[in-house]
């Protein structure tokens, strides 16, 4: 059996009482490092009072001068219905997001289109729409102040006759015989001076077989004219030409 010296038995004290030391050691720094953190801590908690302190303050001031207009118990009512309203809000809110990203994606579309819509009008612009429209305006006005309300109602009332006039005065035929009319008027007009209005060169002139169906034609119409309304050409009826007349 070992029997143990006085050395071994100092020796074995001695580590322990340094084990021992460096735990205390251990022990004295954490003991430091959690002073130092209450330290922050309780720095902390003071300053959160006094911001606190202050924002009550505040609050208090702010309720004051609210006091006639707001109560108590009209705030907690309000807390109250917000509260109970939590799902109505959270919808709302939702919802201005939607419209916020919609509004966001259509940005670029709408200047776009607006870019095309004012080329557009410049355009129109330059052809002279616009100037067009304003000139048409005009004669609108000019109408609404040269007529009145029964004017109107009697153009109503004769709508489908005047139509039906219009119809027949565009057929072939009654075109082309105006156009004949205003170009003879005009070739007259030019030589009116030497133009002879004398009996006998009128009877001359009777000779000659143009005059004469001219004549003819325009008797025939002073004779429909007296005989009272003749009818109007239909959609598909044809003025038919006059016969010569010898």
């Amino acid at each position: 059996m070992t029997t143990m010296t006085v050395e071994d038995s100092l020796q074995e004290i001695t580590e322990q009482l340094t084990q021992l030391n460096a735990r205390v050691d251990y022990l004295s720094e954490r003991a430091r490092i959690d002073q130092n953190r209450w330290e922050t801590v309780e720095d902390l908690a003071a300053d959160l009072k006094l911001v606190g302190q202050s924002a009550f303050e505040g609050a208090v001031e702010e309720l004051s001068d609210l006091d006639p207009a707001v109560s108590l118990e009209d705030s907690l009512r309000l807390l109250r219905r917000l509260a109970e309203n939590t799902g109505n809000l959270e919808w709302t809110l939702q919802q201005l997001e939607s419209i916020r990203d919609f509004v966001r994606d259509a940005g670029p579309i709408a200047t776009y289109a607006f870019g095309a819509a004012t080329e557009k009008f410049e355009e129109l612009d330059r052809i002279g729409v616009f100037s067009f429209g304003q000139e048409a305006w005009r004669i609108v006005q000019i109408i609404l102040t040269s007529f009145t309300p029964e004017d109107v109602r009697a153009l109503g009332d004769n709508v489908v006759l005047i139509l039906n006039t219009v119809k027949g005065m565009t057929q072939p035929e009654v075109m082309h015989m105006l156009g004949n009319l205003t170009g003879a008027y005009r070739q007259a007009e030019a030589t009116s001076e030497e133009i002879k209005t004398g009996t006998f060169a009128l009877l001359k002139q009777m000779r000659d077989p143009e005059v004469r169906r001219g004549l003819a034609v325009t008797m025939q119409m002073l004779k429909g004219v007296a005989g009272g309304p003749a009818p109007v050409a239909g959609e598909n009826e044809r003025i038919e030409p006059t016969p010569d007349v010898e």
